[in-house]
């Protein structure tokens, strides 16, 4: 039997618990692989069901490309078959109006654990969500999030936590609230 590297698996649970498995939306596949030499870490693909054998219209992962050149610093990256995007978008027209977008900032060990469910019920609320993932001080993360074109940033720690309520900041007012974690399923802008 082969020896089980103890690291990879602690990265691999610390991957499984930022996602929602109750959604449906994600399956852990051990059989993927990658095809290049340097992917080093967890792998993934994005599927277009509607594609049927065909569906990856995603794929990557973590990987250490910069010891190719002597270097030592890890990454992850993806690439996308664009023309897969045009074929399973078929003739839908995306529209004019440009989705809201909503920068969801974990504070805490806690929040991290909870925030990947908080952003599924976002975008099934119908707005866009991009989730910090690093462990940025908050000012860096606040930074990033001004620069990201976000319209909102939602902040889910301790307090909020206990209080069972997330904290959402209009970016372009500065006006800030708290709602029930309860209520982010069905966010209504007009509600803030």
């Amino acid at each position: 039997m082969p020896d089980i590297d103890e690291g990879a698996l602690n990265e691999l649970s610390d991957v499984l618990k930022l996602t929602d498995p109750g959604s449906g939306k994600v399956l852990f596949d051990p059989s993927i692989t990658r095809g290049l030499d340097y992917y080093d870490g967890v792998v993934f693909e994005i599927d277009a069901p509607s594609l049927d054998a065909e569906k990856q219209i995603c794929g990557g992962g973590a990987y250490s490309l910069s010891e190719v050149f002597g270097g030592d610093v890890e990454g992850i990256g993806f690439g996308l078959g664009f023309d897969r995007i045009l074929v399973a978008l078929g003739n839908k027209d995306p529209g004019v109006d440009r989705l809201k977008t909503f920068y969801l900032m974990p504070l805490g060990e806690n929040a991290k654990t909870r925030i990947a469910g908080i952003a599924n019920a976002v975008r099934m609320a119908g707005y866009r969500c991009v989730l910090e993932t690093s462990d940025r001080t908050f000012k860096k993360a606040l930074s990033s999030a001004l620069q990201s074109g976000a319209d909102y940033l939602m902040i889910l720690g301790d307090d909020e936590i206990e209080k069972g309520t997330i904290t959402i900041k209009n970016l372009a007012t500065k006006e800030q609230t708290q709602i029930e974690l309860v209520d982010v399923g069905s966010l209504d802008l007009n509600d803030l």
